[in-house]
Parts: structure tokens; sequence; C-alpha cells
């Protein structure tokens, strides 16, 4: 199986640490995990590398987040061959931070991404949630809380939730996407011997 993320997010380095580049920022750490870089085409940047018995590709929209499935159908038509699934990373407001979980077919909840991915395919791809949510100041509305940055504290926390949900890929490929879920939306969350 070949197996494509979508890691939504905004393009351009004063949003990389934002919360709403949650996507961005799993994409990109799993692409140095793998030793491997991004490249860019008319809608994405694009990474690629073997995983397990077939091919990981990991996707960045060079548009803004409501935008981000801009160009994704046609990417998809373009792929023969071996079986692919698709996942989509994306910010979650309502988990916290630290939380993480797959969904299958949920509405966008008000999500400009995930609105404009699902505008684009026929089908409603799974969906990895990453929480963000934290203490927000009471008169901070949600549309500048998701474009406020991460604390480094919050980066640590972040960072260290990355090794269990590349590990969900694994178990996607090798056990099915049902299994992968089981695993991933478990609280506590598991911690994978090996990634």
């Amino acid at each position: 199986m070949n197996l494509i993320i979508l890691g939504l997010g905004n393009p351009g380095t004063s949003y990389e640490y934002s919360r709403h580049n949650v996507g961005h920022l799993f994409v990109n750490r799993l692409a140095e995990f793998h030793k491997s870089s991004f490249h860019a085409n008319q809608f994405f940047e694009v990474c690629s590398f073997p995983f397990e018995d077939g091919k990981l590709t990991l996707l960045k929209s060079v548009n803004y987040m409501n935008k981000n499935g801009f160009g994704l159908k046609g990417f998809l038509g373009n792929i023969k061959g071996t079986k692919h699934e698709l996942v989509i990373v994306h910010d979650e407001l309502d988990l916290p931070l630290g939380r993480a979980k797959f969904s299958l077919g949920k509405s966008a909840a008000g999500h400009n991404g995930v609105s404009s991915v699902l505008e684009q395919l026929d089908f409603s791809p799974p969906r990895l949630r990453v929480g963000i949510e934290a203490t927000r100041p009471r008169n901070l509305p949600p549309s500048e809380f998701v474009l406020s940055r991460f604390t480094c504290d919050e980066q640590i926390t972040l960072g260290s939730m990355f090794p269990t949900l590349f590990h969900s890929l694994k178990l996607i490929v090798n056990q099915g996407l049902s299994f992968a879920m089981n695993y991933t939306n478990s609280y506590p969350s598991n911690k994978p011997a090996t990634i």
C-alpha cells in the first residue's frame, strides 16, 4: 500500500509554528525523520520515500488554508497501480494539546482546510485530528487563537506525540485503518516500542 499524508496549514515562515499549522509540522518532522526533503509542484510541496512494503508520500499545499484542497483530486488521479490510502492531518480545537484522534466521515466543523479538501473530493478521507487546545484567554477568539504560536513547552509536548502517531501510519499499512484508529484513539496514549 502507498500511503499519502496531506498536512494542512498555511505556507510561509510566519505561520510555521502556529497552532493551525500542526499538519505542516507533522509532515515536516516525518520527512526529517526519514532524511527526505520536499520539492514543489503546481499545487503542493511533495516528499516521497519507501515505507514498509510501499511508499509514503507527504503533501503540503502551496496555497493558504482555505485552498489546501486545490489540486488534490488531480494529484490522486495521476497515481496508478498500487492501492493507496489518503490521510488528512490537521489541528483540532476540540481536543487538548497532547491528544490525537483518527476520525472517519465527520463534517469539517468549521475548519476551512478540511472544507477545502472535502469540496475537491467525492469522498471523505480519514483524518488525524491533532489537539491544539490549551489555556486560551477568554477575549481571544478561536480564529486568532489558532494562528498564535506554540510556546516552547507546547512544542515539546507536541513533539513527544509524534513517535506514537508515526507508528500509527505503520499500523495503517500493516494492519488496517481500524486497528490504527483503536491504537491512536486510546487514552492514555500508546507508546510504540520502536518507530
